[in-house]
């Protein structure tokens, strides 16, 4: 049902479901889409921002998926826990008590490595029990047979990869992906591209291990920070792998030298969908925390699975928040179809999904506004939400009266920029409201100007002329969130003379009390933000906080402007 108010604006009642919200939906819908299953709908009701995100970034080859351990349990692939167990169990290692002797996991798989490289070495030299170091060629023919040996052990009980219960509608998005990271050893994900070709122009991936290097393919490379170990060594396995002690104090080392450089880089630059990871690899919450610190917009999205629908809302809160503040990501707590319903959405075509979201009665788009004083950090804020659909203040070069204090403009100044602001509200209007599917962040709201005027008097007249602006425009005004930054003046003033603008700290007092009167007659849709003697990265982390994780109230702008037609009269 859709909930509207019937005085000055408009709010799509939100529902919040462990503190990540969506919008209140009509029951019973009646989708035409008839591949679109319950369980699809259900998962889209719970995370549409999350998709509408995850989708726009796929559209634009910004989605990067990865892959860990958790991947592969349906297919009867080990942990790695359960590798290093197997490999104890091994007749190679009878009758020893490896267990007893190894504080942990990576020490007992160190153990293992040498007792085995010690006793097949014995076995080339037929017998011989000298000291010596082993040659270049014994070295290889060691490390074969290890790898040989962990390889059975881990596809021992692997099962076809058309039965993994989601993998394969993750298929457009690796297909589509600039880069896909797996975790894990094996050769899922290329065995399940091999058996679903797209192209005869070569196998239409490429696989590395090398973070490094130089990629042949623009999409499809599959890139296995911890070495690939595949059924066929026709596929080319790597040269060693992250599976030992030393090789993952070695791994951390190598992040401290910069060698997972491009893996940074790529987690700066597109946003990730982790899938069947715990959370446990140093090496990726490194990484994550690096990308978190650096860039405090720029989220990722992590699936926490769950065995069955039944939640534990306290423990998920507490996750949602830990994940989000640590390392950027927004979690989504899922089953197994689960997964498959938020993979396949993430894909779907635009008109399909549009069919969806309409029948839902989900906003067109999930549209932030904001807004506040000069000063306030809009403009520094928004450069960090790069990776939404972003909005400047203004589409043209400013006019220098722009820089002035609002009571220090002549009439005639004020009417000539008045003037040009509402060609660009209305132009930038026209370009927010075409957007779909998307999360947009505005510098600026509709109804700001109204804040510039000093009188009731002149807020009145000037909430008519941009009322009749809009409705002279294609479509109304763009409905949204109002998000309002409030600061220290005396803080704020210093920030405006660093950009030469005029007005003072009193100036800044009078205008952000205008701000606050002028927002506090909406009933919905507007949200303070309290950001006095935060730092900016400080505001950028509740700016995100408020778009990822809280609920979304819509702002009727059309009807709230009519409203304030009315206020002086």
């Amino acid at each position: 049902m859709l909930i509207v108010w019937a005085g000055c604006c408009a709010c799509l009642s939100p529902q919040t479901h462990r503190n990540v919200t969506y919008c209140k939906v009509r029951e019973d819908p009646k989708l035409t889409t008839s591949d679109l299953t319950e369980n699809d709908l259900e998962v889209l009701k719970r995370y549409p921002k999350a998709i509408y995100h995850l989708r726009s970034q796929l559209q634009k080859q910004k989605l990067l998926p990865i892959f860990g351990a958790g991947v592969g349990k349906p297919l009867g692939l080990p942990n790695w826990n359960e590798l290093v167990s197997s490999l104890a169990s091994n007749e190679s290692f009878s009758g020893l008590d490896w267990k007893a002797l190894a504080s942990s996991q990576a020490t007992l798989s160190q153990a293992l490595y040498h007792h085995f490289r010690t006793v097949e070495l014995t076995k080339l030299r037929g017998g011989a029990t000298n000291s010596t170091r082993e040659s270049a060629l014994e070295d290889r023919q060691l490390a074969a047979k290890w790898r040989e040996l962990v390889k059975e052990c881990l596809y021992r009980h692997v099962k076809p990869v058309a039965t993994h219960p989601y993998l394969a509608e993750f298929l457009p998005a690796i297909r589509k992906a600039p880069l896909t990271v797996n975790y894990n050893f094996d050769d899922t994900l290329q065995e399940l591209l091999d058996a679903n070709p797209t192209t005869t122009d070569g196998r239409g991936f490429e696989t590395i291990w090398e973070p490094s290097v130089q990629y042949r393919h623009s999409s499809s490379v599959i890139y296995h920070p911890n070495g690939f170990l595949p059924r066929s060594l026709a596929r080319g396995p790597s040269p060693s792998l992250v599976f030992l002690e030393e090789s993952f104090a070695d791994q951390m080392l190598d992040v401290q030298r910069g060698h997972y450089s491009t893996l940074l880089s790529h987690l700066f630059r597109y946003t990730s969908l982790l899938v069947g990871l715990s959370l446990a690899d140093p090496t990726l919450k490194h990484l994550l925390r690096q990308s978190a610190s650096a860039n405090p917009g720029h989220v990722h999205y992590y699936v926490a699975y769950r065995s069955s629908p039944t939640s534990q809302e306290t423990l998920e809160g507490a996750s949602i928040q830990s994940n989000f503040h640590t390392y950027n990501l927004v979690t989504l707590f899922l089953s197994s179809p689960e997964i498959a319903s938020l993979a396949k959405l993430v894909s779907i075509s635009g008109d399909r999904f549009s069919i969806a979201t309409d029948e839902l009665g989900l906003p067109k788009s999930y549209t932030y506004y904001i807004s506040g004083a000069v000063g306030a950090g809009k403009t520094s804020a928004l450069s960090f939400f790069k990776s939404l659909n972003s909005f400047d203040e203004w589409l043209e070069p400013k006019p220098e009266t722009v820089r002035k204090a609002a009571d220090q403009l002549t009439p005639k100044e004020k009417i000539e920029l008045d003037d040009w602001i509402d060609v660009q509200m209305r132009r930038r209007n026209l370009l927010v409201g075409n957007a779909e599917g998307t999360i947009n962040v505005v510098d600026r709201s509709p109804i700001d100007p109204l804040a510039f005027q000093l009188t009731l008097q002149e807020r009145t007249k000037r909430a008519t002329q941009m009322l009749e602006l809009y409705k002279n425009s294609r479509a109304g005004v763009t409905p949204g969130q109002v998000l309002v930054l409030e600061g220290n003046p005396e803080v704020m003033h210093t920030r405006i003379v660093d950009r030469h603008k005029g007005g003072n700290s009193e100036y800044i007092k009078a205008l952000q009390g205008r701000f606050s009167e002028l927002c506090s007659s909406a009933p919905h849709g507007v949200r303070n933000l309290n950001c006095v003697d935060f730092d900016l990265g400080s505001v950028v982390r509740r700016i995100s906080a408020s778009i990822h994780l809280e609920e979304y109230e819509e702002l009727d702008l059309d009807l709230f402007l009519a409203e304030l037609t009315r206020a002086g009269t």
